[in-house]
């Protein structure tokens, strides 16, 4: 690993952890009793009340700035100050005595760097909600109530420092995020969104569970152990890590929305925006692939700064990880390819982007899945709040009754670009530009077994992102009709409108964080200064180096960027009639791709045609028949239940009745005896104290005779 790791027990650190992730969760319970309060005086309240925007706004502000201390503190203090003596700060304590099940936390540089991240994003995402739910929404109160519960529960995740815990908290984040996506719970499709996202988010949950108690009871001859920094520093032979490492996976395929559980996450728009973006940014869809970062050891071996692919047979679980980042990948931007709704476009791009995360991962780039995770929390959480930015004001979902907006929403247009143009990887100086490279690079240099062809799948995904973020701005912002007319927006229905001042100042923080990361980035690349945040820096801090930068790849990256760029004006801009053209012989494409590849439909087949239709009525019969009527009817109740009860019946009437009974016999015998004692005449017993005394002297002179006086 990264130097000399120096583990330490508590300290200021673990108190600061305390205070980030637990005050949001102390806001939230505050907030639910007075939403209690509010329900049972059967006061509805329209619009932010200003003690939910205090409450819910500021713990958020106090998460920030502790983050940001924490940060500073670990950084340029006297822990992780350098690559050659990182500190893993620890504090567990017993949650059942005798085992693994711990309360745990862990402060180590992918934690730190992961909670300034989410502190930044969510603190601003929570001052956006202020203005955009203060337009009439309904029971606001709960609203915040449950953005800071799913907030802390993040950090909590972020933070944990055993796999128990990050189950914990990663049940909590799925819950929570169930009560925002429906937050709308009169609209059904709000009811069935947060249902779908629950329902696919349980198969993760179940892959989740059996790694745990795989990985417990893992290796007869280690200690058998949750804790991470304990798990790394055992030494597991590779084929007994195959299972565990897939099946975390499995985890991360639910919650991060991978192949082929990513239907649930488009229908997530449902929720108010701010979620959109707190979701699809840094918090609930990065849980799942921060686990796995966080648990890189169980993919791949590592010695000195470098990841080696283990040998098993018939394939280690990386390779299954690098397929199913790569398929999402390629999937998610075919999809957002074809989409008409903002958020949607955004939400299957969000898909895309995870993919090219877990394609990072498989190929044994952990530095390059973390550096592009950073950079797509960045810009993706500033597009969402662009989106909502831009149907507050226009009051429209579809792109294509958009256009003409700029004269507008200069503004919100401004930030939408700075969005695309880390999301496009706009070549040579975005930030997505930089963190997509070191994908594909990490990809082309992998290991695993026809990386080449992951690399083109990759590098044709990078082709449709530039399409399609070209086509969202120009239809939303410019763009033609087929005839070649300019779109202009339909005043008659609407009156658009720029957003107000916290709308915009959560906006501008975001572009202005993507054009520093993107300046850092590339004086970096190209001036050989290692910043704050660029991969040669996260290198050091994470104990796995990546590949230098080529300009190979790098013209590669631009050529087919901007040819995506290119298409997407020829087709949206400069000839818009051409469409018609493409949709002959490609319509069948978009057609797939508009019907997500058939996924939903094949996984509601085999739920509802095979699951509900014949395997359930199967273990219905299996309950009814065997289980109730034979085992439960015949087998216990009659034969054991019937047999038991006449041996109970034998014992209690033979030995226990019995007992009792020769107890009151005896007893009555006894008394009958000694009863004919008591006569009531003196002469009698004058009688039985002569013949007493005669028997005791008898008694007395035997004794003596034997030399057995000293008895008495």
């Amino acid at each position: 690993m990264a130097g000399e790791t120096t583990i330490i027990q508590g300290g200021t650190f673990i108190n600061l952890a305390l205070i980030i992730m637990l005050t949001p969760i102390f806001s939230s319970f505050i907030l639910m009793f007075i939403r209690y309060l509010e329900i049972k005086k059967n006061k509805e309240i329209h619009g932010v009340p200003v003690y939910s925007a205090l409450l819910g706004i500021g713990s958020l502000l106090v998460s920030f700035l502790f983050s940001v201390a924490m940060a500073i503190m670990y950084f340029t203090g006297e822990y992780g100050s350098d690559s050659e003596h990182l500190t893993t700060i620890v504090a567990d304590a017993d949650m059942i005595v005798g085992t693994n099940f711990k309360f745990g936390l862990m402060i180590d540089p992918l934690s730190v760097l992961m909670t300034l991240l989410l502190g930044v994003i969510a603190f601003l995402i929570h001052l956006y909600a202020y203005e955009y739910m203060d337009h009439g929404e309904p029971e606001v109160t709960r609203f915040y109530a449950f953005l800071n519960f799913f907030t802390g529960s993040m950090f909590g995740f972020i933070l944990s420092g055993n796999l128990f815990m990050s189950f914990i908290w990663w049940e909590m984040l799925g819950v929570s995020s169930y009560f925002l996506i429906g937050y709308y719970w009169k609209k059904d499709s709000a009811r069935r969104a947060g249902t779908k996202a629950f329902l696919y988010n349980k198969v993760g949950d179940v892959a989740f569970m059996v790694a745990i108690f795989l990985i417990l009871i893992l290796h007869e001859n280690t200690e058998r152990t949750l804790d991470y920094h304990l798990l790394a520093e055992l030494s597991i032979p590779a084929k007994e890590l195959l299972l565990p490492g897939i099946l975390l996976f499995g985890a991360a395929i639910g919650k991060s929305s991978q192949f082929p559980l990513f239907g649930w996450l488009p229908e997530a728009m449902e929720g108010p925006t701010p979620v959109s973006a707190l979701l699809h940014s840094s918090t609930m869809v990065k849980a799942g692939l921060y686990l796995m970062i966080r648990n890189f050891a169980v993919l791949y071996d590592i010695h000195n700064f470098h990841a080696t692919l283990p040998v098993v047979d018939p394939m280690a679980a990386a390779t299954f990880v690098l397929f199913i980042g790569t398929v999402t990948a390629f999937m998610g931007a075919s999809m957002a390819t074809v989409s008409t709704d903002f958020k949607r476009i955004l939400a299957f791009s969000t898909i895309s982007q995870l993919g090219y995360i877990a394609m990072a991962i498989g190929a044994g780039g952990k530095t390059a899945a973390f550096y592009h995770l950073i950079s797509h929390a960045t810009f993706k959480s500033l597009l969402f709040l662009c989106a909502g930015s831009v149907i507050h004001g226009s009051g429209l979902t579809d792109i294509r009754t958009m256009g003409g907006l700029y004269r507008k929403m200069k503004y919100t247009m401004a930030a939408t670009f700075f969005g695309l143009f880390g999301l496009s990887g706009f070549p040579f100086i975005s930030s997505g530009f930089f963190s997509k490279d070191a994908v594909l690079l990490a990809v082309e240099k992998s290991s695993v077994p026809y990386a080449e062809v992951y690399y083109i799948v990759g590098v044709f995904t990078a082709f449709l992102t530039a399409f399609y973020s070209t086509r969202l701005f120009i239809e939303v912002f410019f763009g033609k009709t087929k005839d070649g007319m300019d779109k202009k927006f339909d005043t008659k229905n609407s009156n658009p409108h720029e957003s107000g001042k916290y709308i915009l100042t959560a906006l501008i923080s975001l572009s202005v964080l993507v054009i520093l990361e993107s300046l850092m980035w590339a004086i970096s690349t190209y001036g050989g200064i290692t910043f704050l945040l660029t991969e040669e820096w996260l290198a050091e801090m994470l104990g796995v180096h990546g590949h230098a930068f080529e300009w190979s790849g790098a013209f590669t990256s631009f050529g087919v960027v901007t040819l995506g760029y290119l298409l997407g004006l020829y087709l949206y801009q400069w000839n818009p009639s051409a469409r018609d053209l493409l949709k002959k012989p490609l319509g069948w494409m978009g057609t797939i791709a508009e019907n997500r590849f058939g996924i939903d439909i094949l996984i509601n087949w085999i739920s509802m045609g095979i699951v509900v239709k014949y395997i359930s009525p199967a273990f219905a019969a299996v309950d009814e028949k065997v289980i109730d009527e034979y085992l439960i009817n015949t087998v216990i109740s009659q034969q054991i239940g019937l047999g038991s009860a006449e041996l109970a019946d034998t014992i209690d009437q033979d030995y226990i009745d019995g007992a009792v009974n020769a107890t009151w016999r005896s007893t009555r015998y006894i008394g009958r005896v000694f009863r004919k004692l008591q006569t009531g005449l003196t002469g009698n017993y004058a009688q039985y104290m002569a013949v007493g005394l005669v028997l005791l002297l008898a008694l007395v002179t035997v004794l003596n005779e034997f030399g057995l006086a000293n008895l008495y």
